[in-house]
């Protein structure tokens, strides 16, 4: 079977189209870009539509993203747009012909075409032959951690690589209020409430994001509140940092936006404490902040690096590839580095490379305690191909200190990532 398709581009929600088909059968799919990525390596998606058993298939645009038609039959099919007003009168079927109330399927007939010859009578844009990624960097040992000023007198201290954000966590003081750049976070909360930063982006065009955790200072009886982490993170903008514009699916989130799917990725743990990667639709240059909007469309990809505390997901500067930083409790920073962002799932034990250890033990030199990595900068070398690293962790109070005692310390390592 030979598949046409054409890419609709980016559509927000509501908008309708009708499919026409001169033949006697056709099968045809509207499946966003994720999902077009999948049907045309023959593996499982979602889709909208399926077998036609007319001549006429309208179908709804359900939720912002860059879409796609793929149709396969024995004539040639036209889209159209549907003036607005009009009624939907156009039944959705399945590949079964069976009718769908929401015009929802999974792994269609469609799965099962030949995708090495897309030819058809709708434009193609797109190549059709999935490319293979380059290989994986490698990351080399990291150079023994040391303490490094501290001048807010709090933790976390994220930051965007090679750049002057500071975003503070909470601080010695009673209130413990952070710190953004310095001066208290604007960022408005429920009462009783701080914001604690989980990680950072660069979003399209170097848009500068945070992710934020909203917990209580007190629980209801006014005693302290243990817990630092609320579900999902909030996304801010930080140019407007007096203002949430959406969520992500978990907590205690970084993200990344990767340029060659033009999506925005986030790595942060569910509700569980699994940590998980998940991608946004297709990031509109005209909407930037779409990805992150209330009700926006995420699809998750898979879990990636073992762990239940902060993370930083970052695009390395030099060659390309991506690195992802993550702590977990009463263990070391560990660090992987992929060609994609897909390629931080499932990876074996071996592929970790331990940056700074939980113990300092006799000719291990480590941070007993440590949390909160967060990437500081990055020096490509073009010579030697590598990504000189700095990373900055956390550590919430001297192993010698009184039991109880909040004494936030900051240390920071080096370490190269060698680009293949």
């Amino acid at each position: 079977m030979k598949v046409a398709y054409v890419n609709l581009g980016w559509l927000p929600a509501g908008v309708r189209k009708v499919v026409t088909h001169e033949g006697r059968r056709a099968s045809v799919e509207l499946v966003d870009a994720g999902n077009f990525e999948l049907l045309a390596q023959a593996q499982p998606h979602d889709y909208y539509g399926g077998r036609m058993s007319g001549s006429a298939w309208e179908v709804e645009i359900p939720y912002d993203a860059e879409w796609y038609i793929v149709g396969a039959g024995d004539g040639q099919l036209r889209i159209e747009d549907v003036p607005s007003g009009l009624p939907a009168n156009l039944a959705q079927v399945s590949s079964t012909g069976e009718a769908l109330p929401a015009g929802y399927g999974r792994s269609g007939e469609l799965t099962a075409a030949r995708y090495e010859q897309m030819s058809g009578d709708l434009p193609q844009d797109v190549p059709n032959q999935p490319v293979a990624p380059p290989p994986d960097p490698v990351i080399n040992p990291a150079g023994p951690p040391v303490l490094v000023d501290n001048p807010y007198h709090d933790d976390l201290d994220d930051t965007i690589a090679d750049s002057s954000w500071n975003l503070g966590g909470d601080g010695v003081k009673p209130d413990h209020r952070p710190f953004l750049n310095g001066n208290l976070n604007p960022l408005p909360g429920p009462p009783d409430t701080r914001p604690i930063p989980t990680g950072t982006a660069e979003g399209l065009d170097g848009v500068p994001y945070g992710f934020f955790s909203q917990p209580r200072y007190h629980n209801p009886d006014r005693s302290p509140n243990g817990p630092y982490v609320t579900m999902p993170s909030q996304v801010v903008n930080l140019n407007d940092p007096k203002h949430v514009i959406g969520t992500v699916p978990v907590a205690q989130a970084s993200g990344v936006y990767d340029p060659a799917s033009k999506r925005m990725y986030v790595v942060g743990n569910d509700a569980n404490g699994v940590r998980q990667l998940w991608k946004s639709q297709v990031v509109d240059p005209a909407h930037p902040h779409v990805w992150a909007a209330p009700g926006a469309h995420w699809d998750f990809v898979g879990n990636v690096m073992e762990g239940n505390r902060e993370n930083q997901l970052v695009r390395l500067r030099g060659g390309g590839g991506y690195l992802l930083v993550g702590a977990r409790v009463d263990f070391a920073v560990e660090g992987v580095a992929a060609s994609t962002p897909e390629g931080l799932i499932n990876r074996t034990a071996n592929d970790f490379r331990v940056l700074v250890d939980n113990n300092a033990v006799p000719g291990v030199p480590g941070v007993p305690g440590v949390y909160g990595p967060t990437i500081v900068s990055d020096r490509w070398d073009p010579n030697s191909r590598t990504d000189t690293i700095t990373l900055r962790v956390s550590q919430y109070a001297p192993p010698s200190s009184p039991e109880g005692t909040y004494d936030p310390q900051l240390y920071a390592t080096t370490f190269t990532v060698t680009q293949p």
